[in-house]
């Protein structure tokens, strides 16, 4: 039998890669790159303040900007950047173990997500959700209205109402109008025309 010292390392060595390893499942981390105007944070669920250029970005942590506000999140997967009048939240538990997610409730996100040759990102909003493997892209929010404009490499926009799935290519625009059972419409193919 090996003595109690030894034992303890092994357990020790064991607990270390047992928590290494569940750390690979969790959600991405995000980090501030940039920041300017009113930019504030959801803290605690309990109140808004203004977002510390030095803070860590925590899973459940939702992200608005003022009129002035900008802000450049970055992680493993890329980059996104919120425009002014923009809400974003990081989900509190990935959704998918290789899939990061953020949800996206008004304003505009310009995001540049690194390639891969699978889909491992992904934005959700109210009624379109844009998968990608990556590219970038702009999603806004805007007067009843979600349009998504891809400017480099393909998204998969899913119709959260309707369940209508377009590939929108560079180029390309598909948009929905909230509250509609009529799908996405756009000149990307397989969608309807705007």
């Amino acid at each position: 039998m090996k003595p109690l010292h030894a034992r303890i390392a092994a357990i020790f060595a064991f607990a270390i890669t047992v928590l290494t390893l569940s750390g690979l499942a969790m959600a991405a981390e995000w980090r501030i790159a940039k920041m300017s105007g009113d930019v504030r944070i959801f803290q605690n669920n309990v109140t808004w303040v203004s977002l510390n250029p030095s803070r860590t970005i925590k899973p459940g942590d939702a992200i608005w900007t003022g009129h002035n506000g900008r802000v450049m999140l970055s992680s493993e997967s890329g980059r996104v950047l919120l425009k002014p009048r923009s809400l974003v939240k990081i989900p509190e538990q990935n959704l998918s173990k290789d899939t990061t997610v953020l949800f996206q409730s008004m304003g505009t996100l310009e995001a540049d997500i690194n390639k891969r040759d699978d889909q491992h990102f992904s934005i959700q909003s109210p009624y379109l959700a844009a998968v990608v493997k990556g590219t970038k892209f702009t999603l806004e929010i805007k007067d009843g209205r979600t349009r998504l404009d891809v400017t480099e490499g393909l998204v998969e926009a899913t119709d959260t109402e309707t369940g209508q799935v377009v590939a929108v290519a560079a180029g390309q625009h598909v948009s929905k109008t909230n509250g509609t059972a009529s799908g996405l419409s756009g000149n990307a193919p397989g969608a309807g025309s705007s």
